[in-house]
């Protein structure tokens, strides 16, 4: 791999939800301790979820022909029990 690409890759990505402006913000923490933000609005989000479930080489396009109501169900029940007593809020015990 090339340096300008290490520099570049991907360390940590953030999405988090804004209901007071109905927005996404996505965070994209980069290696070379660089971050880009981008702020998603339901149209955008809309634009970007169609054509990712058009995507026939998509691994996810099969799974994600289900609503999601039903999906969000089916996970929660398939990951609820190894999900619980995990403490997801950062602070160590």
């Amino acid at each position: 791999m090339s340096d300008d690409f290490a520099e570049m890759a991907i360390q940590q990505l953030h999405l988090s939800y804004s209901g007071h402006q109905d927005r996404m913000l996505l965070k994209v923490s980069l290696a070379d301790e660089g971050e880009l933000n981008a702020w998603l609005t339901r149209r955008i989000v809309k634009i970007l979820w169609s054509l990712l479930q058009e995507n026939e080489l998509s691994p996810a396009h099969e799974s994600m022909s289900m609503p999601m109501d039903e999906f969000f169900e089916q996970f929660n029940h398939e990951a609820g029990p190894l999900l619980e007593g995990i403490d997801f809020s950062g602070q160590e015990a």
